[in-house]
């Protein structure tokens, strides 16, 4: 009977231990497990930030190809009539006075 007490006490302390340590290890595990997902939390911001960052240099760099003054650059220039760019040959007459924007300065002319 005492070997029985002794027995069911032995279990019995070894219950209240794992119970008692339970909580901790199982807090222990989950803890490991957020800072495992804020680990990667970072890392996939940190990539998506260096890919929205790599994207708008690129919208940068294509934007700085299109600025007037670079095309100008290149042979091209802007005619205007009254202040507004000219897109369509038939909207200009013989007389129409246009100012033609060069790379280097700029032309007032009259249509012949």
């Amino acid at each position: 009977s005492k070997t029985i007490l002794h027995k069911q006490d032995t279990l019995l302390k070894g219950a209240h231990i794992t119970l008692r340590d339970l909580p901790i290890r199982l807090l222990n595990v989950k803890k490991a497990l957020f800072e495992q997902l804020k680990s990667d939390l970072n890392r996939e911001a940190l990539r998506v930030i260096v890919k929205q960052k790599e994207a708008l240099a690129g919208l940068a760099s294509t934007m700085e190809l299109l600025k007037p003054n670079r095309t100008m650059a290149r042979g091209f220039s802007i005619v205007r009539m009254n202040g507004v760019a000219i897109r369509d040959a038939k909207s200009v007459k013989t007389g129409d006075i246009l100012n033609i924007e060069l790379h280097k300065g700029q032309i007032e002319t009259v249509v012949k």
